[in-house]
């Protein structure tokens, strides 16, 4: 690979980066601001005192969390 051919396919490279992080930001906002928010609300003595819906929206954080731990956890 010459050296215009590199810069090219790095140029390339790093521009797919780029777009895959800022979808997964995007994502991440959108989904993520909404539901720690309602978490917030709904907890008992807060502005929306649901228990029930705390305890639905604290189970689906913490099962995100352990669905991610293995990614994070494994060894490069």
């Amino acid at each position: 690979m010459q050296g215009q051919e590199l810069l090219q396919s790095l140029l390339q490279a790093t521009s797919e980066t780029f777009y895959m992080v800022g979808i997964s930001t995007l994502v991440a906002i959108v989904l993520g601001l909404p539901l720690g928010l309602l978490l917030v609300m709904t907890d008992p003595g807060n502005l929306l005192d649901f228990p029930q819906v705390h305890k639905v929206l604290g189970a689906i954080v913490n099962t995100g969390q352990l669905l991610a731990l293995p990614s994070v956890a494994q060894p490069l």
